[in-house]
């Protein structure tokens, strides 16, 4: 049985991938998702992905500090930010530690220099010296991968406590 656990800035899983004897895994297409044999991965596009989760507002409440309400209809309309607000909680998690909390808002450039965007503030007691490295280590490793475009709707940054 396959259970996932959604707690306020944490979440774990004792899920176990057990493919039915009915059902040999090989290379076929249904419903715009590849399934492949040889990498044992499937691949969906993020509306697809969005539309497995009954409530997104309760999925991002259940792993980040929400400072702003702006933040659902934000989400609405990029809603190819969802993945990435995702996958930012799980390098978050495993860079600086289970425990850390990160709250999201809507940030605004008050001279309007730039569009509103989505801030995801790592929240940590870290020294600077130490939050800094982590954030560069996360930069490094991921960030700089997400395409440009992402990039400039939704920022990670951290957040001293």
């Amino acid at each position: 049985m396959t259970a996932l656990s959604l707690k306020r800035n944490t979440y774990g899983s004792n899920a176990v991938f057990r493919p039915l004897a009915s059902q040999p895994l090989r290379r076929r297409t249904s419903a715009g998702r590849t399934y492949s044999r040889s990498t044992g991965s499937r691949s969906i596009s993020d509306t697809q992905c969005l539309s497995s989760f009954r409530s997104i507002p309760d999925v991002i409440d259940s792993l980040f500090a929400v400072q702003s309400g702006d933040v659902y209809r934000y989400l609405k309309n990029h809603v190819e930010l969802f993945y990435l607000l995702l996958r930012s909680r799980a390098e978050v998690y495993w860079l600086f530690g289970a425990g850390t909390s990160v709250a999201v808002r809507i940030e605004s450039d008050p001279e309007e220099e730039y569009q509103p965007r989505l801030l995801v503030a790592i929240q940590t007691s870290l020294s600077a010296a130490s939050a800094l490295s982590l954030i560069d280590k996360l930069d490094e490793t991921w960030w700089l991968s997400v395409s440009p475009n992402a990039r400039s709707l939704m920022k990670i940054d951290v957040e001293y406590i």
